[in-house]
């Protein structure tokens, strides 16, 4: 036992530890801005009584996986806008082909206005779709039917 403490001791004097370089965290943050975005539709002007009435989630229900992957249909999960979005079959159909991409559609109300978001993408896979304004115009028109 005294041959290793004394092994040990003897390398530490041959290769002594650099201290002008300081220590590196194993788990360094990112520094700066990600290339991440999000592409947020804003319907506005909008009466908000009850919040809670116009949350909203869509998710997608799948079968397969990786390029065969398809979405069989789209759960809503929230307020009153929720029950009448999933009531709406034309809407589903519109949604099905951008769900797979979208991953999750998130209706969110905000003072006087209803915001409308996907998930986060990289910028080199972030583009605007006109097929998607349609599908975003449908909702548009679903939040303002709830208003009156």
């Amino acid at each position: 036992m005294d041959f290793t403490c004394i092994t040990l001791i003897y390398a530490l004097i041959q290769n002594p530890v650099d201290q002008s370089m300081g220590r590196q965290d194993p788990n360094p943050l990112p520094y700066g801005a990600l290339p991440y975005f999000q592409i947020h539709y804003l319907i506005e002007p909008v009466k908000i009584s009850s919040p809670s009435a116009y949350m909203a989630k869509a998710r997608a229900k799948t079968e397969g996986h990786f390029e065969d992957k398809k979405v069989i249909d789209i759960e809503w999960i929230g307020g009153r806008l929720a029950q009448s979005l999933a009531a709406d079959k034309e809407l589903t159909e519109m949604l099905k082909p951008f769900m797979v991409r979208e991953g999750e559609i998130s209706i969110d109300p905000q003072k006087d206005r209803v915001r409308l978001y996907t998930k986060w993408k990289r910028e080199d896979r972030l583009q605007f779709d006109p097929q998607f304004f349609q599908v975003v115009e449908r909702i548009a028109n679903a939040i303002k039917k709830l208003e009156s």
